[in-house]
């Protein structure tokens, strides 16, 4: 249904018919009838003619599109104009809109006027009123009071008199705007109705056009789609011959590529024939040769056989020899070993017997009475005890570590053991001293009975079974030295306090 262009939603959702355009004729669909059936001989002019009257027809129809897209544009600048005169007419009523608004604030602004002047004339009523009654006492004051009050009274009404002139003037200002306003909306109006008039009469002349476009369209677009079947189904045609013709020529090519290869393999085969007879000669030759060869190789086998049992022979002795090697190797191994250890322990025992000895030499120059000390010897001994302390320690953790590791631990536990008899007999020494010089004859029993105590743990290292309760000797044997450290500082503090 054709849009009603009174109407603004018509118009806002009307979408300008677009044409189809088709390229084909009666005369084109003739001239493929009459190649179809045979009836025309020259295919070439009846290809020209239906070329001729495709051309003719495809202008005609280029005509009339491009008369579509001319009335087309014309619609939409009517449709544009359309939309300028509506925004024109709504941006004028929106004015006349404000301008109302305008006057019914300036008559409301007016009426509060009127009302002031209304309550100021009732007030003065009311201080008339009152001058009346209270005309007997104090009368001057009262004049010059209301005096004033009515000059007020009298200032703000000339005020808004001033201001009720002034909104006149205004008022009649926009009504004569107003009027103006209405008498433009009127001329706008008049045009746009005229302009609505003449666009309603070129759209009906275009509807007509356009229907009349549309029904040729139709027709054209149905020879149009005859045409194309027609064309479809030739072109089906012609490409299965064309197929059908290459899949010959492939055919025949391929006999051809056929009969050459036969021939050349006939060729060739009489070549190795050729071949073959002189190779049989050649290998009956051969045959005789390598029977000659036989035989020789055969001699060789039984000489050779006789060789193999002598070097067997040979190779069972020297695998005897061998394994006889392997194990006197064997045995000097171990037997080294067990020597090596041999000497460790020996040499391990040695030295602990040295610092036994050592220690012992200490104990008997501590029984020699002539030792005396001082106060430094004290500190001296105080020392000793703390690093034999440290060095006992060291020797507890050397002892747990020299049977799982390498031969290093096993030395440091030596020469630490070393360094500790060497403290302990400074500690037997210097021990005796101090004693002596404090009169105290139980530091030095101590210090003694502290030596012979290490002297114990070491018999019991040189003894391989030792390793149970060596650690419970050295704790011991710490505990010792510490009771020794404070024996050695209350001997301090008794010497100090002398």
């Amino acid at each position: 249904n054709p849009p009603n262009f009174n109407i603004k939603e018509d118009m806002k959702n009307y979408q300008s018919p677009v044409p189809v355009v088709s390229a084909t004729s009666t005369e084109s669909l003739q001239g493929m009838d009459d190649l179809l059936t045979g009836t025309s001989t020259d295919t070439k002019s009846i290809l020209k003619t239906t070329v001729s009257d495709d051309s003719a027809a495809s202008n005609m129809m280029y005509n009339r599109t491009k008369e579509i897209s001319e009335l087309e544009q014309r619609v939409m600048q009517y449709d544009a104009m359309l939309k300028q005169n509506r925004s024109e007419t709504d941006d004028l009523h929106r004015t006349i809109a404000a301008k109302d608004t305008e006057l019914i604030a300036e008559k409301n602004h007016r009426l509060q006027i009127e009302e002031q002047l209304r309550q100021q004339f009732d007030n003065q009523k009311r201080i008339a009123d009152m001058h009346a009654i209270d005309n007997k006492a104090s009368s001057n004051e009262k004049f010059n009071k209301l005096l004033e009050t009515y000059n007020k009274l009298r200032d703000e009404h000339a005020i808004v008199l001033n201001r009720e002139g002034e909104t006149k003037k205004q008022l009649t200002d926009i009504t004569q705007q107003h009027s103006q306003l209405k008498e433009e909306h009127q001329k706008k109006e008049e045009e746009f109705n005229q302009n609505q008039d003449k666009i309603n009469n070129e759209i009906v002349q275009l509807r007509q056009t356009n229907d009349e476009l549309q029904d040729r369209i139709q027709v054209l677009t149905t020879e149009r789609n005859d045409y194309q079947s027609i064309t479809k189904t030739t072109a089906e045609r012609m490409k299965e011959i064309e197929n059908a013709k290459q899949n010959v020529e492939e055919r025949f090519k391929q006999l051809e590529n056929d009969k050459t290869r036969i021939d050349n393999d006939k060729s060739s085969f009489e070549q190795k024939l050729k071949q073959t007879e002189g190779a049989r000669r050649d290998l009956h030759d051969k045959n005789r040769e390598h029977e000659e060869n036989l035989i020789d190789l055969l001699h060789d086998k039984e000489t050779l056989e006789l060789k193999v049992i002598d070097l067997e022979e040979s190779a069972r002795k020297w695998a005897q020899k061998f394994v006889e090697t392997t194990d006197k190797q064997k045995l000097i191994q171990t037997t080294h070993e067990k020597l090596l250890s041999n000497l460790k322990r020996q040499h391990k025992f040695s030295i602990l017997t040295y610092c036994i000895n050592q220690m012992h030499d200490g104990i008997d120059r501590m029984k020699n009475k002539e030792l005396s000390g001082e106060k430094n010897t004290s500190e001296y001994l105080l020392s000793k005890i703390q690093m034999a302390i440290a060095s006992t320690k060291k020797i507890q953790d050397l002892y747990k570590k020299q049977n799982e590791s390498d031969e290093t631990t096993t030395l440091a536990f030596i020469n630490e053991c070393i360094t500790l008899s060497n403290y302990m007999v400074d500690i037997v020494i210097h021990g005796k001293a101090a004693s002596n010089f404090a009169q105290n004859v139980d530091l030095a029993n101590s210090c003694r009975d502290t030596t012979l105590y290490c002297i114990d743990i070491y018999t019991n290292y040189q003894t391989p079974s030792a390793s149970n309760d060596s650690d419970k000797q050295t704790n011991e044997l710490i505990h010792r030295l510490n009771s020794l450290i404070e024996k050695c500082k209350t001997l301090l503090k008794k010497l100090y306090l002398n």
